[in-house]
C-alpha cells in the first residue's frame, strides 16, 4: 500500500467517527424531555431571585452606610469649632530658650 492509499483509508475513518459523533449528538440532543427545559427555566428563575435579594441586601446596606456618613460629618461639623479653640497659639517660645533668672 502506498502512502496515499493508507492517508485516504485514515481520512474516511476519521469522517466516519466524527459522522457517528454528530449522530450520537444530535440523538441525544433530540432525546431531552420538556422537563428538562422546565427545569432550566426554575433554575434561572431561582437565580434570578438570589440575585435580587442580594441587591435589595446591598441596597439597604448602602442606605445604611450613607446614614452613618450623614451622621458622621454632623458630628465632625460640630466638633470644628471647638478644635479651632483647643489649638495653641502658633507662635510658642522654644522650651530650650526660656530665661530664668
Amino acid at each position: 500500500m502506498t502512502h496515499e492509499t493508507i492517508m485516504s483509508i485514515i481520512s474516511r475513518g476519521v469522517w466516519l467517527q466524527f459522522g457517528i459523533g454528530l449522530l450520537c449528538l444530535s440523538a441525544f440532543w433530540g432525546c431531552r424531555t420538556p422537563e428538562t427545559k422546565g427545569n432550566s427555566a426554575a433554575v434561572d428563575s431561582g437565580l434570578v431571585q438570589s440575585l435580587q435579594r442580594q441587591l435589595n441586601e446591598r441596597d439597604r446596606r448602602l442606605a445604611e452606610l450613607t446614614s452613618q456618613f450623614h451622621a458622621l460629618k454632623l458630628i465632625d461639623q460640630d466638633l470644628e469649632p471647638r478644635t479651632k479653640l483647643i489649638r495653641p497659639p502658633a507662635t510658642l517660645t522654644p522650651a530650650g530658650t526660656d530665661q530664668h533668672p
